[in-house]
Protein backbone atom coordinates (compact mmCIF):
# COMPACT_ATOMS: atom_id res chain seq x y z
CA UNK A 1 0.00 0.00 0.00
CA UNK A 2 1.38 3.46 -1.20
CA UNK A 3 2.28 6.17 1.67
CA UNK A 4 0.68 9.69 1.31
CA UNK A 5 3.81 12.00 1.81
CA UNK A 6 2.58 15.40 1.21
CA UNK A 7 -0.24 13.88 3.97
CA UNK A 8 2.84 12.66 6.48
CA UNK A 9 5.34 15.79 5.46
CA UNK A 10 2.00 18.15 6.79
CA UNK A 11 1.81 16.26 9.69
CA UNK A 12 5.83 16.60 10.55
CA UNK A 13 5.75 20.41 10.01
CA UNK A 14 2.91 20.53 12.28
CA UNK A 15 4.97 18.90 14.71
CA UNK A 16 7.76 21.29 14.59
CA UNK A 17 5.56 24.63 14.43
CA UNK A 18 4.43 22.69 17.83
CA UNK A 19 7.34 21.94 19.63
CA UNK A 20 8.52 25.60 18.50
CA UNK A 21 5.40 27.52 20.26
CA UNK A 22 5.18 25.23 23.07
CA UNK A 23 9.28 26.57 23.50
CA UNK A 24 8.31 30.07 22.50
CA UNK A 25 5.37 30.23 25.33
CA UNK A 26 7.97 28.91 28.28
CA UNK A 27 10.67 31.64 27.33
CA UNK A 28 10.38 34.79 28.96
CA UNK A 29 7.12 36.62 28.06
CA UNK A 30 8.40 39.86 25.63
CA UNK A 31 7.19 41.24 22.20
CA UNK A 32 9.35 39.47 20.33
CA UNK A 33 8.25 36.54 21.30
CA UNK A 34 4.37 37.36 20.90
CA UNK A 35 5.22 38.31 17.60
CA UNK A 36 6.70 35.07 17.07
CA UNK A 37 3.88 32.97 18.61
CA UNK A 38 1.79 34.78 15.81
CA UNK A 39 3.84 33.77 12.90
CA UNK A 40 4.10 30.53 13.95
CA UNK A 41 0.21 30.28 14.31
CA UNK A 42 -0.34 31.90 11.05
CA UNK A 43 1.94 29.21 9.37
CA UNK A 44 0.31 26.88 11.07
CA UNK A 45 -3.96 28.73 9.61
CA UNK A 46 -1.45 28.32 6.08
CA UNK A 47 -0.67 24.80 6.36
CA UNK A 48 -4.20 23.89 7.73
CA UNK A 49 -5.81 25.56 4.66
CA UNK A 50 -3.91 23.65 1.86
CA UNK A 51 -5.65 20.34 0.69
CA UNK A 52 -4.10 17.99 -1.99
CA UNK A 53 -0.68 21.06 -2.42
CA UNK A 54 -3.67 23.47 -3.31
CA UNK A 55 -4.46 26.77 -2.03
CA UNK A 56 -7.94 27.46 -2.09
CA UNK A 57 -8.93 31.60 -1.60
CA UNK A 58 -11.99 32.85 -1.03
CA UNK A 59 -13.38 34.13 -4.21
CA UNK A 60 -17.00 36.54 -4.31
CA UNK A 61 -18.52 38.55 -7.34
CA UNK A 62 -20.81 41.12 -7.49
CA UNK A 63 -24.54 39.67 -8.89
CA UNK A 64 -26.43 42.86 -11.14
Amino acid sequence: MSKNLSKQNKAQLLENLAAIKAYLKTAEHTQEVQTLIAYVDEVAADLHARRYGLVYEEHREDVE
